[in-house]
């Protein structure tokens, strides 16, 4: 196997409204949310800006794993716009620990 080379590019760091997350309801996927994102940084060697709002589409599946679509419109120092997506779904295991 061939490795990949790579470099980080950026960091990104967001600000999400979580106390005014909007609640659709129960759909064949699962509870449907929306949240907002108000906005934040990305910082890096070469790669530096604004987070724009944007929001984070996500479904609570009945399995316990969240999916996540998140869109985003970056601002360079310099005044340039990107678009940034990213999307995947994570499954949190709890531990309960309980005292006799």
């Amino acid at each position: 196997m061939t490795d990949l080379q790579h470099k980080h590019l950026t960091t990104l760091t967001l600000d999400v409204d979580f106390a005014g997350v909007i609640t659709i309801g129960d759909t064949p996927a699962g509870m449907r949310r929306i949240a907002a994102v108000t906005g934040g940084t990305f910082t890096g060697e070469r790669l530096n800006g604004l987070v724009r709002p944007g929001t984070d589409w996500v479904i609570n599946r009945p399995d316990g794993a969240m999916v996540i679509d998140v869109r985003l419109t970056l601002e360079t120092t310099d005044g340039a716009f990107c678009q940034r997506r990213f999307a995947g779904c994570v499954r949190i295991f709890v531990r309960r620990y309980c005292q006799i």
